[in-house]
Parts: C-alpha cells; sequence; structure tokens
C-alpha cells in the first residue's frame, strides 16, 4: 500500500471519529439516520401497493392469455399453434379457442360439391365407360356441379351438358381455388353436336321439296333420302380433306438461350394449354411460342408474344400466377427445354386449336398431336 493511500484512510478515520461518532453530533446522526429509514419504508410500501394491483388487474382484467405450445399430435413437430385462452369472471373453466388459421381451414369452399377442368379438350361420356358416346367437351377453367361419383368417374351437370367425365381431370374443394378465382364467371362445358343432329334440323326446311320430288320419281328419291344416315360417315371425310394433312418430320433448329424467368413463363402457359396431353403435345406447344418468337409478329421477347391480344386465353388465366410462383409442370419444363436445345417437332406451324374446334377446311396444311390441330 502506498504512503498516499494510506494518508487517505488515515484521514478518513480521523473524520468519522471527530464528525460521525463524536458524542456532540450523535443528536444530528440519529435525526438522518431516521430520515433515511423513514423514506425506505415509503418507498417499499409504495412499490408493494402498485404489485398488489398489478396482480389483481392480472387476474381480474386480462380475459385472454396466448399461449405457445408445441403440438405434437395434429401439427409437425416443428411447427407451433396458437391457441386462446379465454376466462369467464364468474367461472374458473378455461375454454380453448382454435386460432384463425385452423378455422380458415375447416371453413367450406364455393367448391365443395363443384369441380374445376384441369385439362384442355376432355370428352363428356354419356356413361362411365370410355367406350360410351361423347356427349359434350370440357376445357381448362370450366366449372361443373357434381350429381355422384365412384372415385374414378364422376357424374355431373355444367350448362347445357350432363354427363361423365373422368376424376382425374378435374379438381374439387379447396384445392379447385387456385385454378379459378372464387366469385367470378365460370364457363361451362361444351354440348357435342353430332353431323346426325345436323342433318336432323336441315329436313324441316325440305319438308316441301320431298313432296314435290317424290311425284315425278319417288323410287329414286326414297334411296337418296335413306343414305342421309351414310353420309354422317363420309361427310367428315368431305369436309376434313386427308391431303391437307400433313405428317411433320423432327427438324433441329439453331438452340435458343433464354433466361429462368422467361422459360418458367413459357412452361407455364404449355402447362395450362395441354398439361395433361401427350408430352409430344407439350413439345409442339413449346414450339409454337418458340417459332411466333423468330417470326417477330407477335412481338421480340417471350412476354410481348404470350401476352399479345387475342392470342393465348391461358395468359389471363387467373391460375398463371401460381404456376409463375410456384413452377410449371415438371413434364412441359422439360419440353421447353427440349425445344429451346433445338427438337422441332412441328415445323414452321405457329398456330393450334382444339380438335373439337378446328376449322379443317380454312387450313391448307395441319397435322395432328393428341387432342389439339397445328396448323400454319
Amino acid at each position: 500500500m502506498s504512503k498516499r493511500t494510506k494518508l487517505k484512510l488515515k484521514n478518513f478515520r480521523l473524520y468519522i471519529i471527530k464528525y460521525i461518532l463524536n458524542s456532540k453530533y450523535i443528536v444530528r446522526n440519529l435525526i438522518v439516520a431516521t430520515v433515511f429509514m423513514a423514506l425506505v419504508v415509503v418507498v417499499m410500501g409504495i412499490a408493494i401497493v402498485f404489485d398488489t394491483d398489478d396482480t389483481k388487474n392480472v387476474q381480474t382484467n386480462d380475459k385472454q392469455l396466448v399461449i405457445y405450445m408445441n403440438n405434437t399430435t395434429n401439427l409437425n413437430t416443428s411447427s407451433f399453434s396458437t391457441l386462446t385462452l379465454s376466462m369467464d369472471q364468474t367461472s374458473d373453466v378455461a375454454q380453448v379457442q382454435p386460432n384463425d388459421s385452423e378455422m380458415v381451414s375447416n371453413a367450406p369452399s364455393e367448391f365443395d360439391g363443384k369441380f374445376v377442368v384441369i385439362a384442355e379438350g376432355v370428352n363428356v361420356r354419356a356413361e362411365a365407360s370410355t367406350d360410351s358416346a361423347i356427349i359434350g367437351s370440357l376445357t381448362y377453367g370450366n366449372v361443373g356441379e357434381i350429381i355422384s361419383s365412384d372415385g374414378e368417374w364422376i357424374y355431373f351437370t355444367s350448362g347445357e351438358v350432363t354427363g361423365y367425365v373422368k376424376a382425374e381431370f378435374v379438381v374439387t374443394g379447396k384445392e379447385a381455388e387456385q385454378y379459378v378465382t372464387p366469385g367470378s364467371e365460370y364457363t361451362t362445358a361444351i354440348p357435342f353436336t353430332t353431323e346426325e343432329e345436323d342433318t336432323n334440323d336441315k329436313p324441316e326446311e325440305t319438308t316441301e321439296a320431298p313432296a314435290e320430288e317424290t311425284t315425278e320419281a319417288p323410287v329414286v328419291e326414297d334411296p337418296v333420302e335413306d343414305t342421309t344416315e351414310a353420309p354422317v360417315v363420309e361427310e367428315p371425310v368431305e369436309t376434313v380433306p386427308t391431303d391437307n394433312q400433313v405428317s411433320v418430320e423432327t427438324t433441329y433448329r439453331t438452340p435458343i438461350t433464354l433466361t429462368p424467368e422467361e422459360i418458367n413463363l413459357i412452361a407455364s402457359i404449355v402447362t395450362l394449354e395441354c398439361g395433361y396431353e401427350p408430352y409430344e403435345g407439350q413439345l409442339a406447344v413449346a414450339n409454337v411460342i418458340l417459332n411466333r418468337l423468330e417470326s417477330g409478329i407477335w412481338g421480340s421477347t417471350v412476354s410481348e408474344v404470350i401476352y399479345a391480344p387475342y392470342q393465348f386465353s391461358t395468359a389471363s388465366a387467373s391460375n398463371l400466377s401460381y404456376y409463375l410462383e410456384n413452377g410449371a409442370k415438371e413434364s412441359c419444363v422439360q419440353a421447353v427445354n427440349e425445344a429451346l436445345a433445338g427438337t422441332n417437332n412441328i415445323g414452321s406451324y405457329m398456330s393450334f386449336r382444339p380438335t373439337y374446334a378446328a376449322d379443317y377446311s380454312s387450313y391448307s396444311a395441319y397435322t395432328t398431336i393428341g387432342n389439339h390441330v397445328f396448323f400454319k
């Protein structure tokens, strides 16, 4: 210990002896000590009073406590469920209520008892069999009301069509909400019009002609009328010339490089247009988009080609954003990448239509892949 420190201690002891322990100042010291103790007691009393009030407020005024607990029965071990514990003022029984997310998951859907079609060119059958007659057609985004279902086939009504559709081409309930916007105007099935139905309508206009013709040579005219059933098979041959249908050979073009975002956009459109078509059909639709991109007619970028007015109806579909955010169907992504690598299975064709909506007589050349007709 240094001399300076020893001197400070010595002076401190002298100060205590002279001013604290000296009997001359004992009264003053007692008063100071008493005042100090009184202040301590007052402060502690105030603290106790406030603490008591807070405790009462917690017991009487707080009605809800939020408890975070690990739910190992209904949720994954890594997730947590928030429960609200409500206490009635007049009861000691706690009531546990589910949180908002649980209530939303159990909420009814607008598509309970309905379905949304997730494929293009889906046939509607008169009976629950692929051998049954086709009575209508469903396309992507159509909505129908379910009458009954056996798991494989769904008996439904949609617009003017009532029949059967395979369950693999539709989704229902909450899952359907990602394909269409709830509350929006829905599209329905298209009735299938056969050539027989067309000929049944026409005799009404020619009812007067047979009466005049039969007066001259009824024996000759009757066979002509009887053969009106046969043209049901022959008429398509006339309206769909076989000379116009061309078999397109696969060729290879110079590879095209696009950004991941552009690839995903094309793959998303392919998913919406023909996600449930054969892989060759998906490759063909991808090449239609690339042919349009190279032509420059609809724009010089993928976005301009896709969103060109009145071209790809699925570009305005409400569920396009779902695929853009979560990724397109894997086979469609593969088809786009193969087309970008150079594989082209439709030549220079830049348009396509579902077979049920195709106007074959207007195509100078076309080829059919799956349920789509590709043409120039």
